[in-house]
């Protein structure tokens, strides 16, 4: 049986919110997670991912946008974030979609390693 449902967990530990100097999110769940820029403003910064490791790039994202979705215990939740914390959404709801950060990103000569071997 299928069941459409998509599903991202966060984290944002405190020393990566100390260093980007956002607020620490701490560990949640998102259930079917949508989001809408506010705005067109974009700001290009550098993202990696664990699904795909050891490499990194330049990839534009929405500076500003509304989240939409569930929550663990099923209620609706409607915010609006900015900056790293709406990276971090548009991240993992591209997750969702069944795209990688490679996907977004419009110049491949900004990918390089993360570690030297």
């Amino acid at each position: 049986m299928h069941l459409p449902i998509r599903v991202f967990v966060f984290e944002v530990e405190e020393k990566v919110a100390k260093r980007r100097g956002i607020p620490k999110l701490g560990a949640g769940v998102f259930f079917n997670a949508t989001y809408e820029p506010i705005g067109r403003e974009a700001i290009t910064d550098w993202e990696g991912c664990l699904s795909v490791p050891f490499l990194g790039g330049e990839v534009p994202r929405y500076k500003t946008l509304r989240l939409r979705g569930l929550d663990h215990e099923g209620e609706a939740v409607d915010i609006e974030v900015e900056d790293f914390t709406a990276r971090i959404f548009q991240h993992e709801i591209d997750h969702t979609d069944g795209h990688v950060y490679l996907d977004r990103m419009p110049d491949l000569t900004t990918l390089g390693y993360t570690i030297i071997l």
